[in-house]
Order: C-alpha cells, then sequence, then structure tokens
C-alpha cells in the first residue's frame, strides 16, 4: 500500500473512499492490466483476412510486442500469486483466461472451416496449448532476462501450426 500512496500520492483514507478493500484495488487492478494486455495481444490479429492468418499473427504479436503493463501477464500472475488468496481475484482470472482461450478457439474453428487448418484438431486444446505455451515463455523470459524462451515457442508453435495446416486449394474450394 505504501508503493501506491507513494505513487498516487494519495493517503491511504483517500484509497479507500475509492475501495472498499485491498481486494477490491486488487480486482480493480487486475481488470484494467487484463484489459490492456487484451488489447495488445489480441487486437492485432482483427485486422488480418484470413483464419489462419490471425492465429500466426497472435502468436507474433504475443511473442514480440511490447507489454502494455510491466511484470508480465496478469492473468497468470494472479493465477501464481492468487492460488489460496483473493478468491475474487482468482475467479476473474480464471474468466479471462476462459475468454482467452475461447477467442483463440474461435479463430481454429475459423481456421478448419475455411479448410486452412486440419478439422481433426480440437480447436479448444490448440486454443489452450498456444496461450499456455506463450504464457510459459513469457514467464520464463522474465525469469532468464532474455527474450530467447519467446522466440523458441514462437518457432515451435508456428511450426505446429503449419504442420497442420491444409492446402491453400483446399482453403480456396471452402471460400
Amino acid at each position: 500500500m505504501s508503493e501506491l500512496m507513494a505513487a498516487t500520492g494519495l493517503e491511504k483514507g483517500g484509497l479507500y473512499r475509492h475501495f472498499d478493500s485491498k481486494e477490491d484495488l486488487a480486482l480493480e487492478s487486475f481488470n484494467f492490466a487484463a484489459d490492456l494486455m487484451e488489447h495488445a495481444k489480441f487486437d492485432p490479429p482483427l485486422n488480418t483476412r484470413r483464419p489462419f492468418q490471425k492465429l500466426e499473427e497472435f502468436i507474433r504479436t504475443f511473442a514480440n510486442a511490447s507489454s502494455p503493463i510491466p511484470g508480465g501477464c496478469p492473468v497468470f500472475n494472479a493465477a501464481v500469486e492468487h492460488d489460496d488468496g483473493n478468491a475474487r481475484l482468482r475467479s476473474r482470472a480464471r474468466e479471462t483466461y476462459q475468454r482467452w482461450t475461447s477467442l483463440l478457439a474461435s479463430w481454429v474453428l475459423e481456421a478448419q472451416e475455411a479448410g486452412e487448418l486440419r478439422a481433426q484438431l480440437v480447436a479448444r486444446n490448440v486454443a489452450a496449448y498456444i496461450l499456455c505455451t506463450l504464457e510459459g515463455a513469457l514467464i520464463a523470459r522474465n525469469l532468464v532476462g532474455s527474450p530467447e524462451p519467446l522466440i523458441a515457442a514462437e518457432g515451435a508453435l508456428l511450426d505446429y501450426l503449419n504442420s497442420n495446416r491444409l492446402s491453400t486449394r483446399t482453403a480456396r474450394r471452402k471460400l
């Protein structure tokens, strides 16, 4: 709280006029950080035409774009730091993870429907694999102080997608 008071210039009473508790403050902080992260990582792929390209762009953006907030991903930070603490924060982190996984899964399904990815793939599993691989690489990057884990994850995930890609002729017939 003392760091927050110093950063905002507010006294403890001023903070608690806006938030009923430390847990409420943590939840609002999480919501703000998760929203910034979501827009930074998920919005750029929306500008691509092909569903397969959305997946590629998401992986590249996640691995290479600067984070809008320091310290890594708020979802996975909350999962680790509040696994036995603030139940509301943990629940919100779980909801955010599920929303992100669902969005990625919808892009996988779109790519399958367009004939760009093998239909045998389970979209939700692919989405979880992509997100968890990138999040794990982000944690490793922060741990070792080097972008190498994210670069490796990016390459492995792009290889995985391309190994499950259908020919462009198949995709064109589906359109």
